[in-house]
Protein backbone atom coordinates (compact mmCIF):
# COMPACT_ATOMS: atom_id res chain seq x y z
CA UNK A 1 0.00 0.00 0.00
CA UNK A 2 0.83 3.86 -0.62
CA UNK A 3 2.33 4.31 3.34
CA UNK A 4 4.74 0.86 3.04
CA UNK A 5 6.27 2.65 -0.15
CA UNK A 6 6.94 6.02 1.74
CA UNK A 7 7.97 4.07 4.34
CA UNK A 8 10.70 2.33 2.33
CA UNK A 9 11.99 5.50 0.38
CA UNK A 10 12.21 7.08 3.53
CA UNK A 11 14.31 4.32 4.90
CA UNK A 12 16.89 4.07 1.55
CA UNK A 13 16.66 8.20 1.88
CA UNK A 14 18.11 7.65 5.20
CA UNK A 15 20.55 4.79 4.42
CA UNK A 16 21.88 6.92 1.44
CA UNK A 17 22.51 9.92 3.51
CA UNK A 18 24.50 8.63 6.30
CA UNK A 19 26.68 6.28 3.74
CA UNK A 20 27.52 9.66 2.41
CA UNK A 21 28.19 11.38 5.77
CA UNK A 22 32.07 9.85 6.19
CA UNK A 23 33.18 10.92 3.15
CA UNK A 24 32.19 14.42 3.54
CA UNK A 25 33.38 15.02 7.05
CA UNK A 26 36.69 13.55 5.46
CA UNK A 27 36.91 15.86 3.43
CA UNK A 28 36.79 18.39 5.75
CA UNK A 29 38.42 17.83 8.80
CA UNK A 30 41.72 17.08 7.70
CA UNK A 31 42.33 20.69 6.50
CA UNK A 32 41.34 21.95 9.87
CA UNK A 33 44.87 21.91 12.16
CA UNK A 34 43.74 19.90 15.37
CA UNK A 35 44.77 23.63 17.36
CA UNK A 36 42.33 25.81 14.96
CA UNK A 37 39.46 22.81 16.47
CA UNK A 38 40.78 23.32 20.05
CA UNK A 39 40.91 27.24 19.74
CA UNK A 40 37.20 27.28 18.27
CA UNK A 41 35.75 25.26 20.85
CA UNK A 42 37.38 27.08 23.80
CA UNK A 43 35.84 30.39 21.80
CA UNK A 44 32.87 28.81 21.96
CA UNK A 45 33.10 27.87 25.42
CA UNK A 46 34.13 31.33 26.44
CA UNK A 47 31.42 32.66 24.22
CA UNK A 48 34.16 34.90 22.52
CA UNK A 49 36.11 34.91 19.35
CA UNK A 50 39.77 34.11 19.88
CA UNK A 51 42.30 34.63 16.79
Amino acid sequence: NHEDNNENNHREYKVHVEENKPKRSNDVEPTLHPNKILTALIANDNGQLIS
